[in-house]
């Protein structure tokens, strides 16, 4: 499947960054699916305005203190995007960074470990086993990412810190 747009993220670091990424590479080589960096998907599908977009999400960034990203259960929807994924406790503050960039509108906030058109009962298993390799992260930056086509070639564009 092709997405499309860009996108903004928030990504971890460090050793949970090596966590998640290690999680969804794991799945990815059982699975046969393309891994992907682990992140939460703040504002995706981004189409109109991308000459402003760069100056807009510094402002937002500038504006928003970094802030604690918590993992929770492990679930899976018939989404190719939200095939297998934790969910990401919602914050007062990460309510008000997706606002800030999507104004009010409907948004489940989640961690993908995998992307794909998987069976129930291939998944369930994976859902009943599947703790986080790590129950939170600090998010300290918007990232932008260029999500037109496959997976496999997504890029980064820009980085923007928080606070």
């Amino acid at each position: 499947m092709k997405a499309r747009g860009h996108s903004v993220w928030l990504m971890p670091k460090g050793e949970s960054r090596e966590r998640l990424n290690g999680r969804i590479a794991s799945l990815a080589g059982h699975l046969g699916t393309t891994p992907f960096p682990a992140h939460v998907t703040v504002a995706g599908q981004i189409e109109t305005d991308l000459d402003s977009l760069p100056s807009r999400l510094r402002s937002i960034a500038r504006s928003h203190p970094p802030l604690t990203v918590t993992l929770e259960r492990c679930d899976g929807e018939e989404r190719w995007f939200r095939c297998l994924f934790h969910h990401v406790a919602r914050t007062p503050e990460l309510g008000a960074l997706r606002e800030a960039l999507m104004g009010p509108s409907p948004w489940t906030p989640h961690l993908s470990l995998c992307y794909g058109d998987l069976e129930g009962a291939e998944k369930q298993p994976l859902m009943d086993d599947a703790e986080p390799p790590v129950s939170e992260f600090t998010a300290d930056a918007l990232h932008l990412w260029d999500t037109n086509g496959p997976v496999d070639t997504w890029k980064p564009v820009a980085v923007f810190p928080l606070g």
